[in-house]
Formats: structure tokens, sequence, C-alpha cells
């Protein structure tokens, strides 16, 4: 916050609401699967984490297929960029 303000950038941190949002399917997730040991939703977790970073890893190979598709910096991409332009 203090680099923002010595470089006269507007600064707005909103974690709150992705904090609420990660509880609030975690809760439920929890309350699905009932784990009834510690091992069994540190396994939920870690498949929920696997999950997660696959598809995270497929945004990046599109957005990546994409600047080269269109010959673009990073920079220039505008927004909207589409999943279903991606052809893997």
């Amino acid at each position: 916050m203090d680099a923002a303000r010595t470089l006269s950038l507007p600064l707005l941190c909103v974690h709150t609401p992705s904090d609420n949002c990660v509880t609030g399917y975690l809760q439920g997730l929890l309350n699905k699967k009932k784990p009834r040991q510690l091992k069994d939703g540190l396994q939920l977790l870690q498949d929920l984490f696997i999950r997660l970073n696959t598809v995270l890893i497929m945004l990046e190979v599109c957005f990546r297929h994409a600047l080269v598709k269109k010959d673009v910096s990073a920079q220039n991409v505008q927004p909207g960029f589409k999943v279903s332009e991606c052809s893997l």
C-alpha cells in the first residue's frame, strides 16, 4: 500500500469477497463429502488442488496459444478472450 501511495497509484484490495466464496465452496464440499478422518479431508483438498492446477495450466496454454495465433504481445491482448478459441 505504501508503494502504491509513493507511486501515486490508486490501490484497492478486495480479497474478502473471494475469501467468502472459497469458504462457502469448501464448506459445501466438506458438508457433501463428510470426511470422517483428517486424512480423508486432506485427500479431498489435495484432489481439489490438483483439479484447480490442471485448469490453470489449461488456461495458460490457451492464452499462450491465442497470443501466438493472433501474433500479439501480452500487453495488447484485448479483454474477452474465449477459451473456446483455443484448439489444443
